[in-house]
């Protein structure tokens, strides 16, 4: 799924199932993605073999050509269309979730959604060295890790996941699908919106207000309010541009 999240900012193209046009990520550099698939699980006793789901082909499982063998053979451009096509086609509908929603925790909130919809209930995963405010809430499909906090009067959505040593401090609102990374830390009164990304050690000041899909780089102290899918990077965070690195 990383993939999906790299390109979910990509403009959408419609790639074309049996039945109709996906709402999809474009194929321009599925190669890498389909490379490191069939490194990983293409083999004959993976997905790289008839009769699975998923069936990945490549120089390590499945071959196009019958005069290529396994385990000989670079990958060629067909088999990395027919990976790609596979990969559409496995579950569409979070795949076109995830892209429309601009993914980040997207991609957690269509599969738990998915889940929930054929009657599974998310669970809930808390380290034992991570604390949680008795009068703190959370929705499902969260994940607290270890030595991570979660303060007095903070109101957290579904599928938020804080990080190795993050800590969300006193009434806190924050949304679906938020990601604070290991060290991250939100002051009190801070409002995250859904989808957003807090990275490694950032530092949100009291009161700040984060939108959605918005993304801390990693180390930042933020100091004023941002956007919707704004990124934000350094000490005082400042708006990143593509022209900056």
């Amino acid at each position: 799924m990383r993939w999906l999240l790299a390109l979910a900012a990509v403009a959408a193209c419609s790639v074309t199932s049996r039945d109709r046009a996906l709402d999809a990520p474009p194929p321009d550099d599925f190669r890498y993605v389909s490379d490191m698939l069939v490194k990983r699980c293409g083999s004959l006793d993976c997905h790289g073999q008839d009769g699975r789901s998923l069936r990945l082909h490549g120089k390590f499982g499945l071959r196009l050509d019958p005069a290529h063998v396994p385990g000989y053979n670079k990958d060629t451009l067909a088999e990395v269309d027919a990976n790609y096509a596979a990969v559409l086609t496995l579950e569409p509908e979070v795949l076109e979730s995830v892209h429309r929603d601009g993914g980040r925790g997207a991609d957690r909130l269509a599969r738990m959604r998915w889940l929930a919809a054929r009657g599974y209930a998310p669970v809930v995963v808390r380290h034992p060295s991570a604390w949680v405010a008795s009068d703190a809430s959370h929705g499902v499909g969260c994940q607290f890790l270890a030595q991570s906090a979660v303060c007095s009067g903070a109101r957290l959505g579904n599928a938020v996941i804080v990080n190795t040593a993050a800590s969300i401090d006193h009434d806190c609102i924050i949304g679906d699908g938020v990601h604070f990374a290991p060290g991250a830390r939100a002051a009190g009164e801070v409002v995250v919106g859904e989808n957003s990304f807090v990275g490694c050690g950032a530092i949100i000041l009291p009161r700040i207000r984060i939108g959605a899909g918005a993304t801390i780089g990693a180390g930042a102290v933020v100091t004023k309010d941002v956007g919707p899918n704004q990124t934000v990077v350094g000490n005082p965070a400042r708006p990143f541009h593509q022209e900056d690195r």
